[in-house]
């Protein structure tokens, strides 16, 4: 009786998903036999292919699977060393602000090059634009001030966004000035519910994730791309599977 041996990975709603069917055996009164070349779904062509293709998809899995032990939410200051840097000071660029919501918190993600700014985060009770000491205005009740040292801000100049997403815990983010290498950042949050902080590479990112009020209800968009890019890989990986797989049918074809 052949079976085959199927390879999943958890999807994203925690449903088993398949990537990849490799080998299929036959099953005798003696046990499982050895696959043979007869036995094999992939001519030598195709095995190849299928070879890569279940590495990629494998790799994939691996890499999608959380890397890090995410800090607990809390309220109280947090602050995390710059790495990298070029030149004299040690600056990283700030390229992009981005935004997201998930279920239970809302994300911040600062992305940089040429290394990782140091930061800081804190509850304070009024975010002030630096250097000229003005309030900046934000939704919400409860603030957070964002602080990202040893930034490039003479020759690359960090982003200053106004975004006010209505996520159920990131009610407005606003940059607040920057000035001697520190860029800063007003968070405007439903609650004084927590936050909690933490970094990823490749590329380097500062995330900030906002916990959202109890029984808050779930909307908004998609978590912000903080991960590895799942799908395009994924997509990769299979399609080799099915070439091997098509290589063989058509192998079997000719040779009939």
């Amino acid at each position: 009786m052949p079976f085959s041996v199927v390879i999943v990975s958890p999807g994203g709603d925690n449903l088993p998903k398949v990537i990849g069917v490799w080998y299929t055996f036959r099953l005798d009164p003696a046990g499982i036999s050895t696959p043979t070349s007869e036995d094999c779904v992939l001519s030598t062509l195709s095995r190849r292919a299928g070879i890569v293709g279940l590495l990629t998809t494998a790799a994939v899995a691996v890499a999608a699977s959380p890397a890090i032990a995410l800090p607990a939410f809390g309220t109280a200051p947090v602050s995390l060393p710059g790495v990298g840097g070029t030149g004299p000071g040690q600056q990283v660029v700030i390229q992009s602000v981005t935004v997201g919501h998930h279920t239970g918190f809302d994300r911040v993600v600062f992305t940089s090059r040429d290394g990782r700014p140091a930061v800081t985060v804190r509850y304070v009770s009024q975010v002030t634009r630096d250097a000229s000491g003005q309030p900046v205005s934000l939704l919400g009740s409860a603030f957070l001030l964002v602080t990202l040292r040893n930034t490039a801000w003479t020759t690359s100049p960090s982003p200053q966004p106004t975004i006010t997403p209505g996520f159920p815990a990131l009610r407005q983010l606003k940059g607040a000035g920057e000035f001697e290498a520190v860029a800063s950042y007003g968070i405007g949050q439903a609650s004084k519910a927590g936050f909690r902080v933490f970094t990823l590479s490749g590329p380097d990112r500062v995330v900030i994730d906002l916990a959202a009020p109890a029984g808050a209800p779930a909307k908004g968009g998609g978590l912000a791309a903080t991960g590895f890019p799942t799908l395009p890989v994924t997509a990769l990986g299979l399609g080799l599977l099915l070439a091997g797989l098509g290589a063989y049918l058509l192998s079997r074809r000719l040779s009939s």
